[in-house]
């Protein structure tokens, strides 16, 4: 009972440091539900928050998911605006007692590091390690460059603590794996929050689903059909959570380019790209591969060098038999690694390996272009693996684990202290973001009442996009198209709708494309800001 209290403030040590963690970064302004200027003006940050408000704003429908605001008068899923559907969903629920401006991303990024600490703590323990490493190692988690990188650029992918949760259940699993109602739950609970996050955590997370059901074959020397229901209830959860949001009811295309491109460059781990204030960068073969970003920082990179030396100097047959054990995560980090790296193997800036695949293979790997994201759970298994080495092999010198890990604690701080800085400084200050399209014409558009901007541009020009989309928002008007994670395919529509123009819309495409807006004779057309603008009726402000 004694050891569980102590486990316990091992933990809340560790989500403290977490939550802290955030503050120093972010500060505490950004967890105001009614602060949202933050969150304007930011790219893809801009679109989750921008995603929410016309979703909340949306009638219901079925699946729940669905808001016909974005791509009018179609409906698209809240999951290809990545705006964390696990918060919007119950947030629009509320809608009627929310104020008028509303955002739940700060919270989201605190609970996430708060996480990350507490389940860090939580899998070091699992394994072993002594309850004062387990509070103090949570600090490498907390402030992982690939966390870093990610939080507040793709905030639904800062929810990392969902991989930790993948790796405790499997640690955990592989020490009670015969509990299959357990883990029937556990692993279907997992699939649900996959889908209502991100689904790019799929493959990293599926793995340890799937190497489960191989463990246990392995350790009963037999099939049997009972330890194949943990990854159905994976799956099942999975694929019922993504219908339920609309991601199957979206006329959205389900591949897209980039695939090699966005893609693990074998030099991952120990390429800093910028986060380092001690190593330089290395060459990459695409600029892109930037988004398969790994580095592990200085001190882990240290930590990892001496739990493999400490390994080595006590290789002998007892050692031999234990390593067996640990295939199966060996497994899992290669089968990730060429995941993530595919399909063509690069390192630096040579091409070592393009993996031949077929239209059908292409098109289906296509749905994660992004394939160097898959790399997170490699990570964190490295990482565990510097710690718990550390920890169990150099422990004929008592205080040596501990002088070591906080020596090595100490250089990661100050190897990413530019970076922590850096982010410190940029939200310390309240941020101010100011309506872009505020002139008179634009206020002639809004006093007119009209329904829907039409945005007639060929493809997506980010910039532009927010522009319109800040303005429709402000003026209880819906958009045709946004900034999807996944191209809505509306080129038919577009046609359509322009021969058949309504006195409810604005059209509108850039203004270098006005000159293919001639032939519709029968709009008004006007320039502003960049903007070729057309309307049923003359305006005044012309």
């Amino acid at each position: 009972m004694l050891d569980k209290q102590k486990d316990k403030v091992t933990y809340i040590t560790a989500t403290i440091i977490g939550v802290v963690v955030f503050i120093f970064l972010y500060g505490l302004r950004v967890l105001n539900p009614c602060y949202t200027d933050w969150l304007l003006g930011k790219g893809d940050l801009s679109q989750h928050y921008l995603g929410w408000e016309f979703y909340r704003k949306s009638q219901w429908f079925f699946p729940f998911g669905l808001t016909d605001q974005l791509a009018y008068p179609e409906t698209t899923s809240i999951i290809f605006t990545d705006s964390i559907p696990l918060l919007a969903v119950p947030f629009k629920l509320l809608k009627g007692i929310l104020p008028e401006s509303f955002q739940y991303f700060g919270w989201w990024g605190i609970i996430c590091f708060g996480l990350q600490g507490y389940l860090s703590a939580k899998i070091l323990r699992t394994l072993g390690v002594n309850r004062i490493i387990s509070a103090i190692s949570s600090l490498f988690f907390v402030i992982a460059p690939i966390i870093l990188y990610r939080m507040y650029r793709h905030t639904s992918l800062g929810g990392q603590w969902i991989v930790l949760l993948s790796i405790y259940f499997y640690v955990k699993h592989n020490m009670q794996y015969n509990q299959v109602k357990k883990m029937n739950v556990q692993w279907g609970c997992m699939g649900v929050l996959i889908a209502f996050v991100h689904l790019y955590y799929l493959p990293m997370c599926g793995i340890f689903a799937g190497m489960y059901v191989i463990r246990s074959f392995v350790k009963e020397k037999n099939f049997r059909i009972k330890y194949i229901t943990p990854i159905v209830s994976f799956m099942l959860g999975l694929l019922l959570s993504t219908y339920l949001l609309g991601g199957f009811s979206s006329n959205a295309r389900t591949g897209s380019s980039g695939l090699g491109e966005f893609s693990f460059n074998l030099n991952g781990f120990y390429n800093p790209l910028g986060y380092s204030k001690i190593l330089s960068n290395l060459d990459l073969y695409h600029v892109c591969q930037a988004e398969g970003m790994a580095y592990l920082g200085l001190g882990i990179l240290i930590l990892f060098v001496l739990s493999l030396a400490a390994i080595c100097i006590k290789v002998n047959k007892q050692i031999a038999k234990k390593i067996i054990n640990y295939i199966d995560y060996a497994l899992i980090i290669l089968v990730l690694v060429i995941f993530a790296a595919s399909p063509v193997i690069t390192y630096g800036e040579h091409i070592l390996y393009s993996i031949p695949c077929s239209d059908k293979i292409r098109s289906c790997w296509e749905v994660f272009r992004s394939s160097g994201r898959e790399i997170w759970s490699v990570c964190y298994l490295l990482m565990i693996f510097a710690i718990v080495g550390v920890s169990r092999h150099l422990q004929r010198i008592k205080w040596l684990p501990k002088f070591i890990v906080i020596l090595c604690l100490g250089i990661q701080m100050y190897d990413l202290s530019g970076v922590l800085l850096s982010t410190h400084n940029s939200y310390k200050n309240k941020q101010k973001h100011e309506l872009t399209l505020n002139s008179e014409f634009w206020k002639e558009i809004a006093e007119r009442d009209y329904k829907h901007v039409f945005y007639a541009q060929e493809g997506i020009d980010i910039s532009s996009i927010f522009h319109l989309a800040e303005f429709a928002l402000e003026n209880d008007m819906t958009m045709n198209d946004f900034y999807f994670a996944r191209i809505i395919d509306r080129d038919k529509q577009t046609q359509e709708v322009l021969n058949k123009p309504d006195n409810q819309s604005v059209y509108i495409v850039l203004g270098e494309q006005k000159e293919e807006m001639s032939e519709y004779s029968n709009l008004f057309w006007y320039e502003e800001d960049g903007f070729t603008v057309g309307v049923t009726e003359a305006l005044k402000a012309e």
